[in-house]
């Protein structure tokens, strides 16, 4: 199973490099709610409410599942973003994805390289 971070959905949407990889695994990714939220917040910026809508509702039929934030999720994305928004400048949704990977024990795909030098936050995969 793969968690996707808004930017990597957003790359394979906006065929930015890393879309072929992220297509290859679509069928077997997920992501938060939240995520998804910020996917259509960006494609909201050249797109009508029903477009986005209609990209939304294609993307998500493409995913195993989109995941609801847990409870659990919300102590976890807490300490995550209490580490490392400073030092890192990790969004609440970043830190939403990193928990939901960890409650997973799901690799974490994004196109932010910094991810890959953060510790204890599970596997991080940067794909460009």
């Amino acid at each position: 199973m793969i968690v996707l971070d808004a930017s990597a959905a957003l790359a394979y949407l906006l065929s930015e490099p890393g879309a072929n990889l992220v297509q290859q695994n679509l069928s077997r990714s997920v992501m938060t709610s939240v995520n998804l939220i910020e996917v259509c917040r960006r494609l909201r910026r050249g797109l009508s409410q029903s477009q986005v809508d209609t990209v939304r509702a294609s993307f998500a039929l493409k995913l195993q599942t989109i995941e609801d934030v847990k409870r659990d999720d919300v102590s976890t994305a807490s300490e995550i973003y209490f580490n490392f928004q400073k030092s890192h400048g990790i969004s609440l949704g970043d830190a939403v994805c990193l928990a939901a990977g960890l409650r997973l024990n799901a690799e974490v795909w994004t196109t932010d390289a910094v991810w890959g030098s953060l510790p204890n936050v599970g596997t991080v995969r940067v794909i460009r």
